[in-house]
């Protein structure tokens, strides 16, 4: 993933500039975690905790040129390369209650405590001559490297984070099908987030991040008569719809951006035997961004595939038995 921002201006000596704004990278998680339930009478309250090992690397670029005489004027770059090798916590909580006719209602709570994340940074500032952005057949000129660091430790500050969400599950009589509604609300105080490297301490323009989503899911039949020969494919199906609407971190322009979507889904059940697996298809139509203050919006369309591997009807997995 990456992006490119510029920033056209007009300084009071009537130059023309551009503040140019690049990055891209990837940080990848591989969790662990662990989890114990206790159940009194109809409830029970499910507690967690996630071990998250955060690893991979970005590239961040900043760039100041003259537009109107690039080849005469000295402009300036900084290019800084982050690797990322650290461990994150999550907590968790879930409530669930059991109600009249199988139903049953559901209430979650996670927390991600902030934490200084361990990193390494090669940083690289230094002034040109020439365009890396316009269309010369001209190479670039170096004039005079200002700074060069390679290999710096530092630490990178992630902000805390906080999630509620709920699920009704409502069946119907005999538990022939199932209704489900579920809502989440996740908040991050990106606006406290900053980099340390070497005593300096970079401290980006976020906004603190609000997420919402909600989703609703039909199945027509489920558990055993999900297996049911004489029961039509249509009517075994998963149907789901979904919505979300965020208020990310970024602010550009005195605009904090925002992103919003709507998403399809179908559930295809594998109908071999009793087993419960099913093959997941899904898309996604989105737009984030505005076209107000001198932005861009821009409108996206995704494709999901999963799989989701479960037990079948009869079976009993991770049951330690007494008799064989």
């Amino acid at each position: 993933t990456g992006y490119n921002i510029t920033n056209n201006d007009v300084l009071p000596s009537n130059d023309s500039v551009q503040y140019i704004d690049e990055g891209a990278g990837t940080i990848s998680k591989f969790h662990i975690g662990t989890a114990y339930k206790r159940k009194f009478g109809k409830s029970s309250l499910s507690a967690g905790i996630n071990a998250n090992f955060l690893f991979g690397s970005s590239n961040k670029i900043e760039s100041f040129e003259y537009t109107g005489f690039p080849g005469a004027a000295l402009h300036s770059r900084v290019e800084r390369k982050t690797r990322v090798n650290s461990v994150v916590f999550d907590l968790g909580l879930i409530f669930e209650q059991r109600l009249k006719n199988s139903n049953s209602f559901s209430l979650g709570l996670k927390y991600s405590p902030s934490s200084k994340l361990k990193a390494n940074q090669d940083l690289l500032s230094f002034a040109y001559s020439e365009s890396y952005y316009g269309n010369f057949n001209y190479g670039i000129q170096i004039v005079d490297t200002v700074d060069f660091i390679n290999n710096n430790s530092g630490t990178i500050f992630l902000p805390e984070s906080y999630n509620i969400g709920f699920e009704y599950r409502m069946r119907g009589k005999n538990q022939s099908y199932l209704v489900k509604i579920s809502g989440d609300v996740k908040f991050q105080k990106w606006s406290s987030y900053y980099e340390d490297f070497n005593g300096v301490k970079t401290t980006p323009n976020f906004k603190d991040r609000m997420e919402t989503a909600f989703g609703l899911q039909l199945s027509p039949h489920v558990g055993r008569n999900s297996n049911n020969n004489k029961v039509s494919l249509l009517n075994k199906l998963h149907y789901r719809v979904g919505f979300n609407y965020t208020s990310s971190q970024l602010f550009v322009n005195n605009t904090q951006l925002t992103d919003y979507g709507i998403s399809f889904g179908l559930g295809i059940p594998v109908t071999t035997g009793n087993s419960n697996t099913n093959l997941n298809l899904g898309a996604k139509y989105g737009s984030m961004g505005t076209i107000n203050s001198g932005l861009i919006k821009e409108d996206y369309l995704g494709v999901y595939f999963g799989i989701t591997i479960s037990p079948g009807v009869y079976d009993r997995w991770f049951l330690k038995r007494k008799y064989d």
